[in-house]
């Protein structure tokens, strides 16, 4: 058993300084649940999360008392883009440790993803309750206000973030949709106009450019439209073929690398 243990604290110490080759050389025969937990944690930082899955799965099967394995697991699941398996995992996870701030924010997180927004709303008011000023769980949980029509309530909490000095384009990009909502279009328009500034996000450009439209600022549409990277060409292509420019349109293709004209989006335009 000593050999054992030992190989485990070699592996996760190799784990911990970046060697993963060294940490599957320790760990990869050892017949123990903490080391297929830890062989899990090295392919997810390698990047190979069906492998990671895999080992977590194994080590949970021979674990079922151990909590920080699905939670490792739903955080590899949601690296994997398999937000329902996440959910899974942290909902076991929460059932071994019930109110654990590490699982309850990867359920929130598996619930926005997939746009459940009432049952994560539910989720990020347990967080709110545990930490009431981390401003990662007041974001969230005011996503879900606006996503559930509570727009007045996420605007005001959102304005409060801002105020608190977070400057995080996403946050403005929220504050601009909830007020396009509450129909204060100019100021809707600053907020999209800040968030795209600092971060030239496809969703932005959509809902900055709508905005412009609405507001009837063709010349500020177009310009910003125009002057958007080649990477949302297809997006570009589509919002200004919607403005009724097909011409325009079809110029940002024939202007973009081959690589953003070939792509699915640009493509459907």
């Amino acid at each position: 058993m000593q050999q054992i243990e030992i190989a485990i604290s070699n592996g996760f110490a190799a784990y911990q300084r970046g060697d993963l080759n060294g940490a599957r050389r320790f760990l990869e025969p050892v017949q123990h649940p903490q080391a297929w937990h830890v062989l899990g944690l090295v392919e997810r930082k390698a990047g190979r999360f069906t492998e990671a899955i895999a080992w977590l799965e194994r080590a949970e099967a021979a674990d079922r008392q151990n909590p920080e394995i699905p939670n490792n697991k739903g955080r590899t699941a949601l690296d994997a883009s398999d937000a329902r398996l996440a959910e899974t995992s942290f909902r076991r996870a929460l059932q071994l440790r019930p109110d654990w701030g590490p699982a309850l924010n990867g359920l929130g997180r598996s619930l926005n993803a997939q746009e459940r927004w009432s049952d994560a709303g539910q989720v990020w008011a347990r967080l709110k309750a545990q930490a009431p000023n981390d401003p990662t769980i007041r974001y969230n949980a005011a996503m879900a206000a606006l996503e559930t029509g509570q727009v007045e309530h996420a605007a005001a909490e959102f304005d409060a973030l801002i105020r608190s000095g977070l400057t995080d384009p996403a946050v403005y990009f929220m504050r601009g949709r909830a007020r396009v909502e509450l129909s204060s279009l100019d100021d809707g328009l600053a907020d999209f106009k800040q968030s795209w500034q600092v971060q030239k996000a496809g969703h932005t450009l959509r809902y900055l450019a709508n905005t412009l439209w609405m507001v009837g600022d063709q010349v500020g549409f177009r310009e910003t439209v125009e002057t958007a990277p080649h990477e949302l060409t297809g997006l570009k292509m589509y919002l200004m073929a919607k403005s009724g420019d097909a011409d325009a349109a079809l110029s940002f293709s024939y202007q973009a690398p081959q690589s953003s004209r070939d792509d699915p989006v640009s493509l459907t335009a």
